[in-house]
């Protein structure tokens, strides 16, 4: 039952750890292609005209064990929850983005820039306390005389772009950019960001089991429920084709501030949130509940006959209040400020930082880049990561130029691409753009009279 359900949920997790990561810090330096704009709102193209074709970029982290621990774990014939338990943190994290642009389309004059582009993203959040796993396997024997919090935290949504933005060239030396975003919400199942608490306590004397709830589960039509043992979540209802009443807005804003040989950003990404409206549900636990017995948690979830007493004298005691009204969820936020300095017209140093608000929790991130520019063919680009509490992540970016044509490809974690079993991250991007019109894009920003040579 639920318990093995947890176990499959786990170990696809594990198993995509060798796929895929988190935040991509390698392109935020690849400036001269339209992909560096997406982490700064600032970003100036160095083309009269830039089109990107259908671009894809995922991340993917989890901050407990890897495939190898899984491997480690299952030797034997049977599962070592013991050894999995052990690699997991007081907090959990399991995150997933996947973002695909259909199109962007850039115009870069003397003094400004207008870009339009549109896609859509993919958000999913598991935080979860050691503690409700613990629960699930071993029960609630080892809490005795104890108040512990397990509620998990998740939100799994997906969600239609479109975006135009304008970069203006203040001065020489400083340029300012807004980006607004019009959102379509096609899909969310998440948990109320101000009512995801439940705590557990049993007493020491007649172990009586005690829960405190103030949790909610929001959905867009997703949850067919009908008691705590009978409901359903359905992933495979298809995604609306069209207009929805689920809109939301978001805005990035950011500046560069030029001072040779040294370059500025700071950008601010995705302040905005979308309400959701169509087909929206509710599922609140919520209220003080009392249950006697010991390791009621584990009986609950134990497959066999035994279950179906338990379940129904909880069905009784601890069960959702269904509704159907609107809420909204707020975008993952991110702060991205950097700093570059131009050592000769080919090689150039720089240095990321990158904070994420999400949820109520923080995550920081770090990058040191070096990148080097050969001409008109290549640009590529080494960057170490410090992710999550580890500067073991070392990345590559590339750009081929084949005249209008740019191929891209960026990994933060090139090393998860020889040893996947082992690695807790990876992520990807890849795409293809078409440039046309070379622009001087020096301190004063002279346009440059195009010719057919140098048109590409």
């Amino acid at each position: 039952m639920f318990k093995t359900k947890l176990v499959v949920l786990l170990m696809g997790i594990a198993a995509l750890n060798g796929l895929y990561a988190q935040t991509d810090l390698g392109t935020h330096f690849m400036d001269n292609s339209w992909q560096s704009g997406i982490t700064n709102p600032a970003w100036m193209p160095k083309h009269t005209f830039s089109v990107g074709l259908p671009n894809f970029h995922n991340d993917f982290s989890f901050s407990g064990f890897t495939a190898k621990d899984l491997i480690r774990a299952s030797e034997g014939g049977q599962l070592d929850i013991d050894l999995l338990l052990n690699k997991l943190k007081a907090d959990n994290f399991f995150r997933e983005q996947l973002d695909f642009r259909s199109f962007f389309l850039a115009y870069g004059g003397d003094k400004f820039s207008f870009q339009v582009s549109h896609g859509w993203k993919l958000n999913v959040f598991f935080a979860f306390p050691r503690t409700f796993p613990e629960l699930i396997w071993k029960g609630n024997a080892g809490f005795i005389g104890q108040e512990i919090a397990f509620a998990p935290d998740f939100q799994a949504n997906i969600y239609r772009e479109l975006a135009a933005g304008f970069v203006f060239r203040a001065s020489d030396k400083v340029q300012i950019g807004l980006r607004s975003k019009w959102l379509s919400g096609l899909a969310d199942i998440s948990v109320a960001s101000d009512q995801k608490e439940l705590a557990l306590s049993t007493s020491e004397d007649v172990y009586q089991l005690n829960m405190r709830a103030n949790y909610r589960i929001n959905h867009t039509g997703r949850i067919d429920y009908d008691g705590i043992d009978n409901f359903d979540i359905d992933l495979d209802r298809p995604l609306p084709a069209g207009r929805t009443d689920n809109s939301g807005w978001a805005i990035d804003v950011g500046t560069t501030i030029q001072l040779e040989p040294v370059t500025l950003s700071v950008g601010i990404l995705d302040l905005g949130r979308i309400s959701w409206k169509q087909d929206a549900g509710n599922l609140t636990l919520q209220g003080d509940y009392a249950y006697e017995g010991l390791d009621v948690v584990e009986d609950w979830l134990r497959d066999g006959t035994s279950s179906v007493s338990v379940l129904d004298t909880l069905e009784s005691v601890y069960d959702f209040v269904s509704s159907g009204q609107d809420y909204t969820t707020a975008l993952p936020t991110r702060l991205y400020a950097s700093g570059r300095m131009q050592l000769d017209d080919r090689y150039s140093v720089g240095l990321l930082y990158v904070h994420e608000l999400y949820r109520g929790f923080h995550f920081p991130y770090l990058g040191i880049s070096a990148n080097a520019s050969w001409g008109k063919v290549l640009d590529a680009g080494l960057v170490i990561g410090y992710k999550h509490g580890k500067l073991n992540n070392i990345g590559l970016n590339t750009l081929l130029k084949l005249g209008p044509v740019q191929l891209l490809a960026a990994t933060d974690n090139l090393l998860t691409l020889f040893f996947p079993t082992q690695s807790s991250a990876s992520n990807m991007r890849v795409g293809m753009n078409l440039v046309f019109g070379k622009r001087n894009v020096g301190s004063k920003a002279v346009q440059k009279p195009m010719s057919a040579e140098d048109f590409f």
